[in-house]
């Protein structure tokens, strides 16, 4: 039989309590984030071209000031030009 002392035990015990009650929440929050999100959305909307290397990148923020992920460069949102 193995021996574990009570202290221990009950250690272990609200440490699982904890974990499982974290990740539990962590989950009902990203699932919240996660319908938030419109799949048939016009996702052409988030896409951004950095003007100075040429990378193309989502954006999902829609910043006004949005910065290269390549090159480091800041680039200023115009608006939609059509």
């Amino acid at each position: 039989m193995i021996k574990i002392d009570m202290f221990l035990a009950v250690g272990m015990y609200f440490s699982f309590l904890f974990v499982f009650f974290w990740a539990a929440l962590y989950s009902r929050e990203r699932a919240s984030r996660a319908d938030d999100f419109d799949v048939n959305a016009d996702l052409t909307k988030y896409v951004r071209q950095c003007p100075y290397c040429g990378h193309v990148g989502i954006d999902y923020n829609r910043r006004q000031i949005f910065r290269c992920s390549v090159c480091s460069s800041y680039m200023e949102d115009k608006g939609n030009v059509e």
